[in-house]
């Protein structure tokens, strides 16, 4: 995971501080930035343990493009826009019968598909003939928060076998959901306690707020 793709933590410094504010006297949590770098480390542990992101920017994701769906066969008259037209054509030109339009990206919501967002920065083809080719984000349909299906519009050329490279942005932009944002506390509250002088930590008892962790992320893993 690549230091700028982690810039927002699930939860906030301000929101540890009013939760547990006898952690922040002293300590590492009594520092600020020092504060701000832990809930950035705890939304990165969580992410980690859940095989998943929730929150991010630039991600970078490629695949190999295989497959079109019978469905989405279009009558080779029917009227295109000049990109999709050109791309048709293309394909007639080298004798590729297969344009591929359906593809999925790798990060979806696992929960709450209706606070989550995308922002894509690019897409890139890169042809099986050597060839790299861009497509306009604003021309796809998708992709879904739910199933990170997205579509190529008709004509696009993308033949099988084409490796798609997908940057993007996305993840619980619009609110970080409260159990999601609980176990990012909860993690951070574990790590400020790990990390203050051993004879602080004497007669702590870790089981509880451990379980809890764990139920949590059982419920957000994958």
């Amino acid at each position: 995971m690549s230091p700028s793709s982690l810039t927002t933590p699930l939860a906030t410094a301000a929101q540890f501080q009013k939760r547990f504010p006898q952690l922040c006297i002293d300590g590492p949590a009594a520092d600020q930035t020092e504060l701000e770098q832990i809930m950035l480390e705890a939304t990165s542990t969580i992410e980690e343990e859940c095989g998943r992101r929730f929150l991010f920017s630039g991600h970078i994701y490629s695949d190999r493009l295989f497959g079109i769906d019978s469905s989405d066969d279009f009558d080779i008259d029917m009227p295109l826009d000049l990109v999709g037209a050109l791309g048709l054509s293309q394909a007639m030109a080298y004798g590729a019968s297969n344009l591929v339009r359906n593809w999925w990206i790798d990060q979806t919501a696992p929960h709450y598909p209706e606070l989550w967002t995308y922002s894509i920065s690019s897409i890139t083809l890169y042809l099986t003939t050597g060839s790299v080719l861009t497509v306009n984000p604003q021309t796809i349909e998708g992709p879904q928060p739910d199933t990170g299906h997205a579509r190529f519009k008709p004509g696009t050329f993308a033949p099988d076998g084409t490796t798609i490279e997908v940057v993007y942005s996305g993840g619980y932009t619009v609110s970080v959901p409260p159990s999601l944002r609980r176990l990012c506390l909860y993690q951070a509250e574990k790590a400020v306690i790990m990390d203050n002088e051993p004879q602080t930590r004497e007669g702590m008892n870790f089981s509880e707020l451990e379980n809890q962790i764990e139920k949590l992320m059982a419920f957000w893993g994958r």
